[in-house]
């Protein structure tokens, strides 16, 4: 006799149950899961603020130093120029007061923008350039001049101090807490916003 061999009914089957440990570990899955997608889906967010805190820092960092740079440049001119007139022994009264001026308004118009450790070499530059015209117009001994030019090269030391001090800032921009002058300047934001 040749019999078919049909699978066993289900009822027949051998059922292996899971042991109790494996199935608390089942019932954890299910509420798992909605933890871990809950969790990503704060923390994806939370950190698409944090690099646009981050990226939001570094832009005002670099606005910042672009407009001191810009204003430096302009007073490091007016200042070479200033200076040639003062070693020219041919150049006019008026283009030698015109370069004055003009070295006078750029240190100004520097101080505005410069932050405080490098507006003080800023404004030493401006009393360098008033020493130079006081001594040109025989106010002040003729021993200030090598003080003067001393102080110019002070506005150089303390613009490579002002571009390391922007360095540091953008560092601290990349950091997962803010700086404290990013909090200062949200605070005067919603001062701002808020009358």
């Amino acid at each position: 006799m040749n019999r078919r061999k049909y699978p066993p009914s289900r009822n027949t089957v051998n059922k292996k149950t899971p042991s109790p440990e494996v199935k608390k570990l089942l019932r954890w899955i299910p509420g798992l899961l909605p933890t871990i997608l809950a969790f990503v889906g704060l923390w994806v967010p939370y950190k698409a603020q944090q690099i646009s805190i981050s990226q939001a820092c570094i832009a005002r960092v670099d606005t910042e130093e672009s407009r001191v740079t810009e204003k430096t440049g302009a007073l490091t001119a007016a200042l070479g120029v200033f200076v040639s007139k003062t070693i020219n022994p041919a150049v006019s009264a008026d283009a030698y007061y015109s370069a004055a001026e003009k070295a006078l308004y750029a240190a100004r118009e520097l101080s505005v923008y410069a932050p405080e450790p490098y507006r003080d070499k800023v404004m030493h530059a401006f009393w360098g350039v008033e020493d130079l015209m006081q001594i040109s117009a025989h106010l002040k001994p003729r021993e200030l001049e090598r003080q003067s030019i001393i102080r110019f090269n002070l506005l150089a030391i303390g613009y490579d101090e002002y571009r390391r001090s922007k360095d540091e800032e953008r560092r601290l921009c990349t950091q997962d807490d803010p700086p404290p002058f990013v909090n200062e300047m949200l605070m005067r934001y919603l001062i701002y916003i808020n009358g």
